[in-house]
């Protein structure tokens, strides 16, 4: 009985031990993905094309992109 009352009193830390490697982990992932993804800047009236798959699955024969699309607008945070 007095081993479980023991593993009661450190389960304080073991969940902060926890939540701080799922940061260490996330901030990990987000790296990687950061250093993978190029970054594109569109200025007001660039014309874009779109995958179709963002608007559904697309078929064998299907256009691969959508578009052209006008720029109306930019938004901070890559939209």
């Amino acid at each position: 009985m007095r081993k479980v009352w023991m593993k009661l009193d450190f389960i304080n830390e073991a969940r902060e031990m926890a939540v701080a490697r799922i940061a260490m982990y996330k901030a990990r992932m987000a790296k990687v993905y950061n250093a993978r993804v190029r970054p594109r800047n569109f200025q007001v009236g660039d014309l874009i094309l779109r995958k179709a798959e963002a608007s559904g699955p697309v078929g064998k024969l299907d256009p691969k992109c959508e578009g052209p699309y006008k720029v109306m607008e930019i938004i901070n945070g890559g939209a």
